[in-house]
């Protein structure tokens, strides 16, 4: 190794004192990660969280599209016959807005079979519990894989209610794509509903005093926006 070649930075695992449940996958993988550290930044500006998270989103996808169905069929190709892979169950993703919808346009992109539902919840600041606003959702959820698109596990109240009102709309299969999660929230809706899958690249240390992740990258939903 020349002596102007960097050493490789081994990540070092933080300590926790609540386990990671095991309906959590961590997509640690490097794309991911930068992502995520330009996200973190606090100089970073609207527009380049917007490609950030983007970027985000099509690294976490692969890995949660391995736990869906699929099914396998032949094909003509121009010269011979393949082996092909399809979708085995349509997809409805389901925003949580504001957050959610940074992620909306790429997921959209994985899947040929696809719905769109939304969710729209808000953080009371005072108890840092969730409110529904709204929800508009496709009918018929019972067979398809749904997929809930939210940034951040704080509490875990967020998460809890999507899951809640998707359940009573139907579904039974559900999944949450995340960016930044605290182990106080994972555990919560680990508790609530250890049937449902999480896939993110980064479990954060804490929440703080005021129920934010620590140390996490702020309101993800103004810094998309610009409504700091």
């Amino acid at each position: 190794m020349s002596k102007h070649t960097p050493k490789p930075v081994r990540r070092k695992r933080m300590q926790r004192t609540i386990p990671i449940p095991s309906n959590v996958v961590l997509v640690d993988n490097p794309a991911a990660l930068q992502a995520l550290t330009v996200m973190r930044d606090e100089r970073t500006k609207p527009a380049e969280m917007r490609a950030q998270l983007a970027r985000l989103t099509s690294a976490i996808m692969p890995e949660l599209m391995k736990d869906l169905i699929w099914s396998i069929n032949s094909l003509n190709t121009p010269l011979d016959i393949a082996q092909g892979t399809y979708q085995g169950r349509r997809v409805t993703l389901v925003p949580v807005l504001r957050a959610g919808l940074g992620m909306l346009d790429t997921a959209l992109g994985f899947f040929s079979d696809v719905r769109v539902g939304f969710i729209w919840l808000g953080r009371d600041e005072e108890t840092a519990e969730a409110s529904c606003y709204g929800r508009n959702l496709p009918p018929n959820l019972k067979h398809d894989h749904v997929i809930i698109l939210d940034g951040m596990v704080a509490t875990g109240g967020s998460t809890i209610m999507a899951v809640n009102i998707l359940k009573q709309a139907g579904a039974t299969d559900i999944r949450q794509l995340f960016v930044v999660a605290a182990p106080e929230g994972l555990a919560a809706v680990g508790q609530a509903h250890p049937d449902v899958m999480l896939y993110g690249p980064a479990v954060d240390e804490r929440l703080d005093d005021r129920k934010y992740i620590v140390p996490g990258l702020g309101d993800l939903g103004d810094r998309l926006y610009g409504t700091e």
